[in-house]
């Protein structure tokens, strides 16, 4: 099997981490949300459901998005003098 591994630097792994957080503190507000509007099992149930789709959303159309990104994106000081 013959691949190709763009190089990814710094840029990449802050707009993961970036995009990780952004999606967790939209999950948890969901999430808390709908577990306090709505009571029991279902409220916990749904809660977690909608926060993990949104978190999986967010995340995963960022991850997209980034693995488009032409390779150069992420050359740091070192990968630039090449």
């Amino acid at each position: 099997m013959n691949t190709e591994h763009a190089q990814v630097g710094w840029g990449f792994g802050l707009r993961w981490v970036l995009a990780s957080i952004v999606g967790s503190a939209a999950a948890v507000a969901v999430s808390s949300t709908v577990i306090a509007g709505v009571e029991g099992a279902v409220g916990l149930a749904g809660g977690g459901a909608l926060g993990g789709a949104l978190y999986g959303a967010i995340t995963g159309g960022v991850l997209v998005w980034l693995l488009r990104q032409p390779a150069a994106m992420g050359l740091g000081p070192s990968q630039a003098a090449e």
